[in-house]
């Protein structure tokens, strides 16, 4: 297995690293800081897209920033894959990278999709041409 040294979010999207999925927790290749996150295209359980906003401890979404990674870990949804596999729905993560960013210029910002499927455990990360 590839040992990555540079953590960095235009690293991860230059070398296309995959993320990882465990039933409500996505671990991602990369430290970033996160602004919004958007559940696009969603099933009846998610009530359709939502964008949220409220990252605390009691909010529906938990970020963890760890030095080599990033953890989205959803409150409310049992298993990210059944919910958003197979083309079922995405979800949109609005970032800047902590070190090149800078939170107050949106102009640093970057709007990446994550892709799920059912049968791998592994996100698809691509950057959201459209809203960059």
């Amino acid at each position: 297995m590839e040992r990555y040294t540079d953590f960095t979010l235009e690293a991860c999207l230059k070398e296309k690293r995959s993320g990882k999925v465990v039933k409500n927790k996505v671990y991602l290749p990369f430290v970033a800081d996160v602004f919004s996150v958007k559940i696009l295209e969603s099933n009846y359980y998610t009530q359709g897209n939502e964008t949220i906003y409220d990252f605390s401890t009691d909010g529906q979404i938990e970020i963890v920033s760890k030095d080599y990674f990033t953890i989205l870990y959803f409150k409310e949804i049992d298993s990210l894959q059944e919910e958003f596999g197979n083309y079922k729905g995405k979800v949109l993560i609005t970032c800047c990278d902590p070190e090149s960013g800078n939170i107050f210029d949106k102009t640093t910002y970057v709007t990446i999709t994550l892709s799920f499927r059912t049968d791998i455990n592994t996100v698809a990360i691509e950057v959201n041409e459209d809203l960059t």
